[in-house]
Order: C-alpha cells, then sequence, then structure tokens
C-alpha cells in the first residue's frame, strides 16, 4: 500500500473520532495487510483508552487549582468565597 496518508496521523483522528471515510477505508486496509499494523494500532488505542479513563476518573475538577510557573499556588477555586 503506498503512503497516502500518515498512519500515526490516522490513527490519532481515528482515536479522537474526528476521522472521514475515505482515511476510515485506508486505515482499515492497513490493519488487514499486517498482524504487526494491528498489533502497533491495537497498543496505541491502549495507551489512549487507559489515559482517557485515568484522565476522567480523577475525583477533582479540571482547573481547580491555577499554578505559577514555579509551581506556587495562585488560587484555589474550591476554596474561593462566594
Amino acid at each position: 500500500m503506498s503512503e497516502k496518508y500518515n498512519i500515526e496521523e490516522l490513527i490519532i483522528r481515528f482515536l479522537q473520532q474526528d476521522i472521514n471515510e475515505e482515511e476510515l477505508h485506508y486505515l482499515e486496509s492497513w490493519l488487514e495487510e499486517d498482524v504487526e499494523h494491528k498489533s502497533y494500532f491495537f497498543g496505541l488505542k491502549s495507551i489512549s483508552d487507559s489515559s482517557r479513563r485515568s484522565f476522567f476518573s480523577k475525583e477533582e475538577k479540571p482547573c481547580s487549582v491555577i499554578f505559577t510557573s514555579d509551581g506556587g499556588e495562585i488560587d484555589n477555586l474550591k476554596n474561593r468565597s462566594r
């Protein structure tokens, strides 16, 4: 298969659910070419899935604390008076 697309970019687009039909068809064809392609793809997908679960499982809400570049805390939104 000729390199019409950058396969890493297609995998990222797939994982972000931002892939069009032509790109998806190319990715599917690439996956069917070689068992190593499937292994590579599912390895990246596993990492992506784990990262997503880890990120969304945190109890703290995003941006609840703002830090300075030296690591000091600027504002803790949870403790802000209403």
